[in-house]
């Protein structure tokens, strides 16, 4: 019974990791379109 509770505790752990991880990356990628277009602004 504990390694079925593990398991799923393991699963949403990684589950979670992964959404956390996706939100940072389009955070990044958000962060990195406004830096190119305010540069190109003015240049």
């Amino acid at each position: 019974m504990m390694t079925n509770i593990i398991k799923v505790g393991v699963i949403v752990a990684f589950l979670a990791a992964l959404v956390v991880f996706d939100r940072s990356e389009q955070k990044a990628a958000l962060h990195t379109e406004a830096t190119v277009s305010a540069q190109v602004k003015h240049a």
